[in-house]
């Protein structure tokens, strides 16, 4: 579902507006869990199949750490996340203030495990 509230930004916009914040914002937290959320959804039922056999080894769960490691990769909540304003927040959580950005992410996944 897309983000009314952002307009189509450019990656290089996004990296721009990722400057202009200048502290912890609640509301852009809650729209960076809510990319999280659907970022998952749409990646984690491949991720977890993919895992099924990976080393010869039956595995069905991923850590929380895990998780987060995949849904923050490869700009996935971009792709999925629907919302290039709270794209352009979570950059800039990345960059300044990583513990914060750690601290959302657990909140958007609260489980240990995740699998089938």
């Amino acid at each position: 579902m897309k983000n009314q509230n952002s307009p189509a930004m450019s990656y290089k916009e996004m990296h721009e507006r990722a400057k202009t914040f200048t502290g912890k914002d609640k509301e852009m937290d809650d729209r960076v869990k809510t990319m999280a959320d659907q970022t998952w959804s749409a990646i984690g039922g491949d991720i977890l199949d993919s895992l099924k056999f990976s080393g010869g080894k039956y595995k069905q769960t991923m850590s929380r750490s895990e998780v987060i490691e995949v849904v923050c990769d490869a700009d996935y909540m971009l792709s999925h996340g629907d919302d290039p304003e709270a794209y352009a927040y979570y950059i800039y959580l990345r960059d300044n203030h990583p513990k914060h950005k750690y601290k959302i992410m657990k909140e958007a996944f609260p489980y240990k495990y995740y699998g089938f």
